[in-house]
């Protein structure tokens, strides 16, 4: 399918997020926190009884300051006509925090964990408008595919970048430096450049708002009143709200999956930080098969039918997780989770935008998709961090197949509503 320059800049900004999201959500950065910030550290004052809680709970409060920055900005946006900015603010603010980390050491671990917490806040902030573009640029029938195409890049460019920092560190002698450490904290000044240089082609391409002149009171006043509008038309809408529903479920189990993994394995598997880097770039590999191959699955069994796959595979990485005692197999599950992962989020993004009633506040209704995501992702890693903080993180992991099932459960429900309601796709 040959895209046009739109869909193409809206392709490329998955390219340009996505390192942030392997490199300091998924690899890099879990690796040097568990090595700089071990249990008993000193941190905000106090001596913290686990780092992985601790990191956990920042995580969390990131997502929920974008709980409440989503419903308000989004409105903001439709109101004043302004997707594009707010995509442009954001990355800004992601990517300076990227390259804020470069100082994040053993003497400064309050501005690690506060400079990670923002560049989530940037990243999740940019997300909300980059989805609002997916309806305007793309017709139903394009959707799943070009959703699809968007997670595949964005895993091809993030594993590229990652490589590069991986070669790198493999010859940190020859290139004038004393350790990996060094290399690994240039790698974070790396990711923001990434991210604002790629992110150029598609503000660039994107399609043009013509600004509405509004005072700035006039604009939060609307905002709001914008975001409650959708609000009452989503509850009006069955199968779209049942279906925010049963998202907020996938978020929480998949979400707070991938975001504890990385340290999960670092502490309790003895996975070292050069096999976590390999089993996230066989994760990105995987995505990428997983994006395409459930697009293709969507096709020709439709998108409900499709998404129960990746979820069932999900519950058994779960019980799998539960259970591994050696990093071998945690290959094998990181195939299984790429492979699920990728398709769970491509499908869902698609099946929400399918569902959308005619209308042109895309922004706002895309931040009721971002805001139960994020709150069902703070929900995961505020329990995350509780069970850290009480005892063994493995319960963590047996919790969330628990919620992939209540996920699959809630699928078959909006399933059935849109069948009652006629509503195909």
């Amino acid at each position: 399918m040959k895209l046009t320059k739109a869909q193409k800049g809206w392709v490329i900004f998955d390219c340009a997020n996505s390192a942030y999201y392997l490199i300091i959500n998924s690899t890099i950065f879990p690796a040097l926190f568990a090595a700089m910030v071990p249990d008993g550290s000193l941190a905000f004052g106090v001596h913290v009884k686990s780092s992985e809680a601790m990191f956990q709970l920042a995580i969390g409060l990131s997502y929920l300051v974008i709980v409440f920055l989503s419903p308000i900005l989004s409105g903001i946006a439709d109101y004043g006509n302004r997707k594009k900015f707010f995509m442009k603010l954001f990355t800004f603010i992601g990517s300076g925090a990227c390259f804020t980390l470069y100082l994040f050491n053993e003497e400064h671990i309050e501005l690690g964990v506060i400079a990670a917490a923002i560049a989530m806040i940037g990243y999740s902030g940019s997300i909300v408008f980059y989805n609002a573009f997916l309806p305007e640029i793309a017709s139903n029938e394009e959707q799943d595919r070009i959703s699809a195409r968007g997670f595949a890049t964005g895993y091809l460019g993030s594993s590229l970048l990652l490589i590069l920092i991986v070669i790198a560190s493999s010859f940190y002698k020859e290139l004038g430096f004393e350790n990996k450490i060094e290399i690994f904290s240039l790698g974070f000044i790396s990711v923001g450049a990434w991210w604002i240089i790629f992110s150029q082609y598609t503000f660039k391409h994107l399609p043009s708002e013509e600004k509405i002149k509004v005072s700035y009171k006039e604009v939060i006043k609307n905002g709001f009143k914008e975001t409650k509008k959708v609000w009452q038309q989503i509850k009006t809408q069955e199968v779209l709200h049942q279906f925010i529903i049963t998202y907020f479920f996938i978020s929480m189990g998949l979400q707070t999956l991938m975001l504890i993994a990385p340290l999960f394995a670092l502490e309790k598997l003895g996975v070292d930080s050069s096999q976590l880097i390999v089993v996230a770039l066989i994760i990105q590999v995987a995505g990428i098969i997983g994006a395409m191959f459930f697009a293709k699955l969507s096709e020709k069994r439709g998108n409900f039918n499709a998404l129960f796959y990746p979820l069932i595979i999900f519950v058994f990485i779960c019980l799998s997780v539960v259970f591994v005692v050696n990093s071998t197999l945690f290959y094998v599950v990181g195939i299984c989770l790429g492979f699920a992962m990728a398709g769970a989020q491509s499908l869902a993004r698609s099946t929400y935008s399918k569902i959308l009633p005619e209308t042109h506040d895309h922004a706002s209704f895309f931040s009721f998709y971002d805001i139960a995501e994020k709150l069902a992702t703070a929900t995961g890693m505020l329990m995350a961090a509780l069970v850290s903080f009480l005892g063994d993180s493995r319960n963590s992991i047996l919790l969330l197949s628990v919620i992939f099932a209540i996920a699959i459960f809630m699928l078959r429900k909006t399933k059935k509503i849109a069948q009652i309601n006629g509503t195909k796709i």
